[in-house]
């Protein structure tokens, strides 16, 4: 059935005057022209792989790569089953080689001729380049697209689209999905050749990649599931640093039979009091220090207001302000070393701060604030650092910062309402402008030491040191009103506020005492008030739920007043665009923590090491398998959605790596500790219907069956896998904090122990 051979010395046929005589393939109906490309295509039918090595006993479905593997063989050394000069392949066990064949015996198409075979075990040669059937000049060969076959896709979600409570309630995008557009059928067909695989790149890639030992934790679908160890190792709060004890550093004592201190031990008393810096170094240059002022208020600046930056002018009363401003431009100036610079300029000003925060503190009020100001900036700085160390300083350090703001009288600070700025002459404006400036300066300290106060608690799990309500908190100006950056600007924006006039009053007090939060009492346009409120109702879900006060009852009450919080600050916002501090994220956040023990979570996946005890093992595979935690995912599909929606040149705010860490491993222990297969028909509607999706507008059960691979069963490992990969991916790309890369490589181990 071959074509008559191309014999050296003849011409082939002029193009056109011979027809091919086309092959057809008996089980799907394909044509090839070659007789070989026939038998490769009936044997991805029937996953026959015919030609197996004599050395090892490995089959391929293609002689050409078995070729290439038996040259692997000859030049590993291997002195097994060495194949004579001129021998052919056996194909399968059952043909033998085969005895050397003559030069003049015509060859079929496509098929390795001896001599090259041979050549090509001593490595002179690839066997694959057989030129004779390379058929360069000839184009009657018809190539058929090769289209998806959609079927697999129909048959598997048929059922679960088709039904009439389902479709009927569903979103109507459902019943109109476009199943073999959105999802390649090819990954959906359980006939997968691994054949495809079976390449010299990629086998020279397995050999590159670094050995290691069969990954010990169990597959998805059981409940033993053991939490990776590298987790505790990448983790982004101090641990244990591997040594047992202090170094050693002489007597700390005088000896027992030494009843008086002699000179010696006072001497080394006295030196171990000293402050020593490890690296005597001089600051960055000026124009190195001016780069970073202007990355700073052109980008860390609008996430958070803290420093009024039209009024602001480098002095010798806020030059420490100034550092702790360079020290996080420095982040966005896109060079690694400007980078350790702002990270040294960080630490030799907190050391600085703390040496000498007694003497600053007793001067005038410009003092005073410039050292708050400073410790609140470099405070930013070590939360979003990812390094254990500075957390650790930014935790110890913040009830000491609670308490500079509690003696400048940063918490009972009053708006300024009511100002008479018309008719004024321009020195008397600008006046009032920079009091006005340095009133809300005052505001908005007393708001981050709020901010940061619920950060450290949520990350740390552990109570606050603040009671977080709305009635004992300060209301900060609009943005606009704040922003403004000349006197007539801020003149115009402050009249234009009503809140300016309404009241003297300068917290949002509520009629009823017994309410924490009265989020109708606060002005729509305090952004910045109104970030600070939302994330005290996150500390305040996670304080009730470490008092064991986290009842139903309890976290009702809470998603009440997030749906109210909704309603008066976010209705306007689109679902899935950007809004002011990205509150919507934070906000989804809230519910995660509602649904969630992130505490649990983050120890089941290795934050305290390997071991997880019993009762956590149960806790979280009850959690996994209740509703809570497709409300979780659902939240944490919302948040991932969002944050791929965001600006490129925005920088997101300090809050959003961290939710998108807690989305990720949400979604990793509800895939990992859950069991079960499909949800019943007619179960997945009323177990989601939660008050607050009602309020976006979104359906529940689209938004899971999309995030479980677009299927109403849990995902499987593969599609468990994607996902955090995109979340990683994001971690690693999104702003510039260094928090975000240590939550990626914490998912990186997570998914390289699972991928293998």
């Amino acid at each position: 059935m071959s074509d008559a051979p191309v014999t050296q010395g003849s011409k082939p046929p002029p193009r056109g005057r011979r027809a091919r005589k086309l092959r057809e393939c008996s089980i799907c109906g394909r044509t090839f022209a070659k007789n070989d490309h026939l038998e490769r295509h009936i044997r991805s039918h029937t996953k026959e792989k015919p030609f197996k090595c004599t050395i090892c006993g490995r089959k391929y479905g293609r002689n050409d790569t078995l070729l290439r593997h038996q040259n692997d063989h000859r030049e590993d050394g291997s002195t097994t089953a060495k194949l004579p000069r001129g021998s052919s392949i056996s194909v399968g066990s059952e043909h033998p080689p085969q005895p050397p064949v003559s030069n003049d015996m015509p060859e079929e198409p496509g098929m390795v001729s001896p001599q090259a075979q041979s050549l090509a075990l001593d490595g002179a040669i690839d066997p694959a380049l057989d030129v004779t059937s390379l058929s360069y000049a000839t184009n009657e060969t018809v190539y058929h697209a090769i289209q998806p076959d959609s079927g697999v896709a129909k048959m598997m979600y048929a059922d679960a689209c088709a039904s009439d409570l389902i479709s009927s309630n569903l979103d109507p995008a459902i019943e109109g999905f476009d199943l073999e557009a959105q999802f390649p059928s090819w990954l959906v067909d359980g006939d997968f050749s691994a054949d495809i695989l079976d390449t010299p790149l990629v086998n020279s890639i397995a050999e590159l990649r670094p050995s290691r030992t069969e990954s010990s934790y169990a597959p998805f679908g059981t409940t033993c599931y053991k939490p990776v160890p590298d987790t505790k190792r990448l983790w982004f709060t101090a641990g244990d640093n591997g040594q047992e004890g202090a170094p050693e550093s002489g007597p700390a004592t005088p000896p027992a039979s030494q009843v008086e201190v002699d000179d010696t031990y006072r001497q080394t008393l006295h030196q171990s009091l000293q402050i020593r810096s490890q690296h005597e170094q001089s600051l960055p240059s000026a124009d190195f220090l001016n780069l970073c002022v202007r990355s700073y208020f052109a980008r860390f600046h609008p996430v958070f207001p803290v420093v009024h930056a039209p009024t602001f002018r480098p002095s010798q009363a806020n030059s420490m302000v100034l550092l702790s401003i360079c020290s996080v431009g420095s982040l966005f100036t896109g060079s690694t070393h400007a980078i350790r610079q702002g990270v040294q300029i960080f630490e030799w000003l907190h050391k600085a701060v703390l040496a000498n925060w007694d003497r600053l503190i007793s001067r005038g009020t410009d003092e005073r604030i410039s050292l708050i100001q400073t410790a609140i900036i470099g405070q930013t700085f070590g939360l979003l650092s990812g390094e254990p160390e500075h957390l650790a300083i930014v935790d110890t350090f913040n009830g000491t910062l609670i308490s500079w703001a509690r003696r400048l009288g940063t918490f009972k600070t009053k708006t300024l309402c009511g100002l008479d700025l018309n008719n004024i002459s321009s020195y008397d404006l600008d006046r009032k402008w920079r009091e006005w400036a340095k009133n809300e300066e005052l505001i908005r300290i007393a708001l981050s030491v709020h901010i940061h106060d619920a950060e450290l608690a949520t990350i740390f799990h552990h109570e606050p040191f603040l009671r977080h309500n709305s009635r004992q908190l300060p209301v900060a100006a609009s943005k606009q009103t704040f922003m403004a950056a000349r006197p007539e600007d801020w003149r115009l924006s402050y009249l234009d506020d009503p809140s300016n006039f309404e009241t003297a009053g300068s917290t949002p007090a509520s009629v009823d005492a017994r309410v924490d939060f009265d989020i109708l009492a606060m002005p729509s346009n305090s952004h910045f008030t109104a970030y600070t409120v939302l994330d005290g109702i996150c500390v305040n879900i996670m304080e009730n739920r470490i008092s064991a006060c986290a009842s139903p009852s309890t976290m009702e009450e809470i998603s009440m007043l997030l749906t109210t919080f909704y309603r008066r600050f976010l209705q306007g916002t689109a679902t899935l665009e950007a809004d002011s501090m990205d509150m919507c994220i934070l906000w989804h956040s809230a519910y995660m923590s509602i649904s969630a023990d992130f505490d649990l979570l983050e120890r089941s996946i290795g934050r305290e090491g390997s071991s997880l005890s019993a009762a956590d093992r149960a806790t979280v595979t009850n959690w996994a398998n209740s509703d809570q935690a497709k409300r979780c995912v659902i939240h944490g599909t919302m948040v991932q959605k969002k944050v791929e929606n965001l600006p490129l040149g925005s920088e997101p705010a300090i809050h959003v790596p961290r939710a998108m860490f807690r989305a990720a491993i949400a979604w990793f222990c509800y895939t990992h500790f859950g069991v079960g297969g499909d949800a019943p028909r007619g179960m997945l509607l009323g177990s989601l219907d939660f008050p607050e999706f009602k309020l976006l507008e979104v359906n529940p059960a689209l938004v899971l069956f999309q995030a479980n691979g677009y299927k109403h069963g849990r995902p499987t490992t593969t599609e468990m896998n994607a996902v955090l990969c995109g979340l990683t991916d994001l971690l690693r790309r999104i702003g510039h904090w260094e928090i975000a890369r240590r939550f990626a490589d914490i998912l990186g181990a997570l998914l390289y122990n699972e991928a293998g």
